[in-house]
């Protein structure tokens, strides 16, 4: 419940949480729903109030040792991190009711932007988000630009969402 207030405080009304992992919970219902506008914004958020942690969503592994002294890498299961640049966060997620997902956040001079893509496919939704940049970067490098609110473009069936 204190996932849905604070969502609802923050304005995320299209955003619902069924568990705290978001996975499915059964082949019929989804762990959690929300639009690709407000993933976008919420990444956003989150890279700002947590930048610390963020940081470690743009390595490709991170290494560590536990209390008991045990070494772990874990790595990073976005596969674009070691091949887009500028990147300082990002997020995936699957599920067999919701496909690929992937979330990553851009900065170009003094300017964040948030890339989402929803349904792809386990491996589609790396190829997906290269070409979501390719088509950022065209529009950034086209227009001087300042952008209040988010500004939504279509790229085959994915919403495209710049935040800034």
């Amino acid at each position: 419940d204190k996932i849905r207030l604070k969502l609802s405080e923050l304005g995320f009304n299209d955003i619902s949480f069924n568990n705290l992992n978001g996975l499915d919970i059964d082949e019929n219902t989804d762990g959690a729903v929300g639009s690709a506008k407000s993933i976008a914004k919420l990444a956003y958020i989150f890279y700002k109030n947590f930048q610390e942690i963020s940081h470690f969503t743009t390595l490709a592994d991170y290494d560590f040792h536990t209390i008991d002294g045990n070494y772990i890498s874990l790595p990073n299961t976005n596969q674009n991190n070691e091949i887009l640049k500028n990147v300082v966060f990002s997020k995936t997620g699957f599920t067999d009711r919701a496909g690929g997902n992937l979330v990553t956040i851009m900065k170009y001079g003094d300017s964040y932007f948030s890339v989402v893509v929803l349904g792809s496919s386990y491996t589609g939704r790396f190829q997906d988000m290269q070409n979501l940049i390719s088509l950022t970067k065209q529009f950034i490098s086209k227009k001087d630009y300042y952008l209040e609110k988010s500004l939504e473009l279509r790229y085959n069936k994915f919403p495209w969402y710049l935040t800034s």
